[in-house]
């Protein structure tokens, strides 16, 4: 806008302190930073400090040799960190980090499910995810066939969480239920709930998955995949 002479100043109208730039709005901004820094904790994500301001090119220096997945995870970080900076320079309320972080990890696992489940009720939801929570790489797992199948350990050192969600259109009633298993197949926790104002079976799955990983997360500090039931 300055450029255009819309504007005098061409200072950052959020914080205030640098100069206003794509790098500055998607890496240096503090909502920026503080998104990056949250998404960490969850996806194989680099850190902003190793992101350097290289010139008109530095989301292609930022891509360069990241897999499929890490593509995926960094492409949608900038994409909500600029849509909130866009929400907040048109005086609209600031959207938590929190929820931008539950809102991403959604939606990648929907994106990754249909991906690597073509041939899946996607309605039902129910398939395998094919990456690892607290992982730095992800481990492609074949798509499971429509007839019975008989509980796969996870890989070796790992733990396996189980969730699924039910819906009836009946009369919108829905719950999910979780459970967190050893390669051994010891059950480490389990939990199940009925859930209120649920839309659709899609909408149970993810409770179910956003379940889970609270679940998980509180009781383990290993790796674990996460798988939901196989659709039938």
């Amino acid at each position: 806008m300055k450029k255009r002479k819309l504007k005098v100043l061409d200072i950052c109208p959020i914080c205030g302190t640098e100069t206003e730039s794509s790098y500055h709005a998607l890496i240096r901004c503090p909502h920026a930073r503080g998104l990056w820094q949250s998404m960490r904790t969850c996806w194989d994500m680099p850190h902003e400090t190793e992101i350097t301001n290289s010139g008109p090119e530095w989301i292609f220096d930022l891509l360069h040799d990241k897999n499929d997945v890490q593509i995926a995870m960094i492409l949608m970080t900038l994409w909500r960190i600029w849509h909130v900076h866009n929400e907040t320079t048109h005086d609209k309320p600031a959207i938590p980090i929190e929820a931008s972080n539950r809102f991403l990890r959604s939606y990648l696992d929907s994106l990754l499910l249909i991906k690597h489940c073509l041939d899946s009720d996607f309605t039902k939801g129910k398939q395998t995810l094919c990456y690892s929570v607290r992982r730095s790489s992800r481990h492609d797992r074949p798509p499971g066939n429509r007839g019975k199948q008989k509980w796969i350990p996870p890989e070796r050192n790992m733990l396996k969480l189980n969730v699924d969600g039910s819906f009836s259109k009946q009369n919108g009633d829905a719950g999910i239920g979780v459970a967190l298993r050893d390669g051994d197949g010891r059950l480490i926790a389990a939990a199940c709930k009925p859930i209120h104002f649920c839309v659709d079976a899609y909408e149970a799955e993810l409770a179910a998955c956003e379940e889970g990983l609270g679940l998980a997360l509180q009781w383990t500090d290993k790796f674990f995949s996460l798988e939901t039931d196989c659709a039938d």
